[in-house]
């Protein structure tokens, strides 16, 4: 089984993956600039040019995982728009990208 880890960096991600790499073949994709403890591609999912270009690269995937979101200071006036960005507009335009293989 092939599976997508969208957010593979983040908490739940960075532990659902060290299970998961022990049953099955894991593409990790996150958006950090920092140094990863395991093989993670490193995509920008606001960016649907760099969205649709890996859409296109990528190998047939059976499941995805997408755990791309933010969490802290939820609700607050000064980050409602970056968090409507990141929890919801991410997954439409990875959604959008309109050639992945599933």
């Amino acid at each position: 089984m092939k599976i997508l880890l969208a957010g593979g960096e983040g908490y739940i991600g960075s532990h659902l993956y060290s299970q998961l790499e022990e049953i099955a073949s894991v593409t990790s994709i996150d958006f950090d600039d920092g140094p990863s403890e395991k093989d993670c591609i490193n995509l920008d999912l606001t960016d649907i040019n760099q969205v649709k270009d890996f859409a296109y690269n990528c190998a047939h995937f059976d499941v995805l995982i997408f755990l791309v979101g933010l969490a802290h200071t939820k609700g607050s006036h000064g980050t409602q728009k970056e968090h409507k960005k990141i929890n919801y507009q991410t997954l439409i335009t990875f959604f959008n990208a309109k050639r992945f293989n599933y």
